[in-house]
């Protein structure tokens, strides 16, 4: 990588620096895949489950319209 200083204590912090991120983004990672699979897990439940009366069920989330149009008539 061009543009890197030359000293090695600098070289050092930049590397921790990298080191620390790189673990940051794994537990990130982490902690979305285990998300994800949660919410896929509530699906299949819920999409297994026997629909309540009077209550269809939705295959797509519903979309919201944010608080701001609606006090502007939208």
């Amino acid at each position: 990588m061009p543009g890197l200083p030359p000293d090695p204590p600098c070289l050092r912090a930049i590397l921790a620096h990298l080191k620390r991120q790189v673990a940051e983004t794994e537990t990130i990672g982490i902690y979305l895949r285990l998300q994800r699979d949660e919410v896929r897990k509530a699906l299949a439940r819920a999409s297994s489950a026997p629909t309540r009366a009077g209550t269809p069920q939705r295959s797509e989330p519903q979309q919201h319209t944010p608080l701001a149009s609606r006090a502007h008539g939208g």
